[in-house]
């Protein structure tokens, strides 16, 4: 697993958000929309692990999704459960790369040369582990390829 250090984060919002806008810095010609982070209260969580989460699910978007179409985060708390959420669009995976992005040093055949190692998805995976939760992908044509990260929070103490 990876290692983690678990503090009350007051401002979930601002965290992710910090991330959103160091991904537009270094790519200012790609549309990311983060008009649907929405965390109304502080939680429990590594903060740092939850930004590299969100840095590498954008990542992942810039590199393989469409360069005219907007990356589209959404954060929100629903029974308990944080979810961080990015969607682009784009040429979807087919249903044998879904079941293999998650694996260490893979990546589709369609990655450029110089791509990465194939290590940030599934550092993502480590991240929601050691957080508890779960991480989902979905990819068609229709709704783009969308990646989730479910976890359950921990309310800080007052």
């Amino acid at each position: 697993g990876i290692g983690t250090e678990f503090t009350d984060i007051s401002d979930p919002d601002a965290m992710l958000r910090d991330v959103v806008s160091e991904v537009r810095e270094a790519h200012p010609q790609r549309l990311i929309r983060d008009d649907g982070i929405a965390i109304a209260h502080a939680l429990r969580g590594d903060r740092g692990r939850l930004q590299q989460l969100l840095s590498n699910f954008l990542g992942n978007a810039i590199a393989h999704g469409s360069a005219d179409e907007p990356v589209v985060v959404q954060a929100h708390i629903r029974q308990g459960v944080l979810n961080i959420s990015v969607q682009n669009g784009g040429t979807p995976l087919c249903a044998e790369d879904l079941a293999k992005v998650f694996q260490p040093y893979w990546r589709p055949l369609t990655s450029k040369p110089g791509g990465g190692l194939g290590l940030g998805l599934y550092i993502c995976q480590q991240i929601v582990q050691a957080h508890g939760g779960t991480l989902e992908v979905q990819s068609s044509l229709e709704g783009g390829t969308l990646f989730t990260a479910k976890l359950p929070i921990v309310h800080t103490r007052d």
